[in-house]
């Protein structure tokens, strides 16, 4: 996510918007700060995006992989010291992704 200058436009795309249904995710939950966020919050919304919103598998790890990496960029730009989502794991079982929070 730290390189956007060789990603295509439609990549791009779909980063803001799965990051703006994150913010709304967010906001609706009155997290407003980025430092607010909680591991719970974020698997929360993995949850929300999988079962109430019935995303497709593919369309879940995209949205996972654009949250996890945005916590990671303000991690590295020290913005946060934490990332929420880094002990977030995905499991295949089948067709159906199901996310464990390692311990």
């Amino acid at each position: 996510m730290e390189s956007l200058k060789n990603l295509s436009k439609y990549t791009l795309e779909n980063y803001s918007l799965n990051l703006k249904e994150f913010q709304e995710f967010c906001t609706n939950h009155q997290i407003i700060d980025t430092s607010d966020i909680q591991p719970t919050l974020v698997k929360d919304y993995f949850h929300y995006i999988k079962n109430e919103k019935q995303n497709k598998a593919g369309t879940v790890n995209n949205k996972e992989s654009c949250v996890k990496n945005l916590f990671q960029l303000l991690s590295r730009r020290r913005c946060s010291g934490r990332e929420p989502a880094k002990k977030m794991k995905q499991m295949v079982v089948g067709r159906m992704e199901v996310v464990k929070e390692s311990i």
